[in-house]
């Protein structure tokens, strides 16, 4: 890189000649040359100067400014060629094509320049191919990765087993029947206990050293306890049959209850079993 002339004013014809370099000469800024009036002129000149300063600073925003708004003053091609050099710096591809196309169709653009803006624009359309197929390729890129990850999570489910019902809760097993086993056993011992009492009013009654009114009053005393052993033993037997029905229907599962039966020599033993 080396530096090249400032911009320095010229005459002719009555109009400002501006004419001026910037630094790089791999990227060159054309010189406006136009015919204007004087106060035209010299503000065109002034804002061209601020922008070459500015583009030789990298400050291309600022300078792409100055040459926009020096082009407002009057419409010399130049001026066109040197902001598209600004939005080519930029990195805006699609503005500075706009920007060199604009000025090729120039009928007064400078010869030398309008070579170095063909390049340019070449390059530019190069650019901007390459810049859309590179989104092109991360686009479709993006898209095969998230249908393969569809296909993988779709596979994984499907590969998955299948998860069993949950079964419905069980309720415990009540412990009321039981309590009713307790007390049909306690009403059955009642039972036993007033038929021995009974039987010994019986036996008392019948001994012979026994005086014939106290017999009587025995034999009354022990119908009454035979009669509540009776009692007793219905109610007790009616509780337990009741009780085992009761736990009998709420399952195994569920505490549920066995009967027993069992045979000896001096008689038979019934029972139930279970668990809550």
């Amino acid at each position: 890189m080396h530096a090249l002339p400032a911009p320095r004013p010229a005459r002719g014809l009555g109009a400002a000649l501006l004419c001026a370099g910037l630094l790089a000469a791999t990227m060159p800024l054309s010189t406006p040359v136009a015919q204007a009036q004087p106060q035209a002129a010299a503000r065109a000149e002034g804002l061209y100067a601020e922008a070459s300063t500015l583009f030789r600073e990298g400050k291309h925003r600022q300078a792409l400014e100055k040459f926009l708004m020096g082009h407002g003053i009057f419409p010399d091609p130049n001026f066109i060629y040197n902001a598209a050099r600004c939005y080519e710096e930029l990195g805006e591809i699609d503005a500075a094509i706009d920007k060199f196309s604009a000025f090729l169709a120039h009928e007064g653009a400078d010869p030398g320049m309008r070579k170095s803006a063909v390049s340019r624009l070449s390059a530019l359309h190069g650019r901007k191919a390459e810049a859309q197929q590179a989104e092109a390729e991360a686009q479709a890129k993006a898209e095969a990765q998230a249908k393969a990850e569809a296909q993988a999570k779709a596979q994984a489910k499907a590969e998955a087993p299948a998860s069993a019902p949950t079964p419905p809760p069980q309720r415990g097993a009540s412990i009321w029947p039981w309590v009713g086993v307790g007390l049909s056993g306690a009403l059955l011992a009642g039972g036993v206990f007033s038929y021995l009492l009974a039987r010994d009013d019986y036996a008392r009654a019948n001994d012979p050293a026994t005086h014939r009114l106290e017999a009587i009053d025995l034999w009354d005393e022990g119908d009454s306890k035979a009669s509540t052993a009776y009692l007793l033993w219905g109610m007790g037997g009616v509780g337990l049959v009741g009780s085992a029905a009761w736990l009998y229907l709420q399952g195994e599962d569920q505490g549920g209850v066995n009967a027993f039966f069992i045979t000896q020599p001096q008689g038979g033993l019934m029972g139930l079993s279970g668990r809550f």
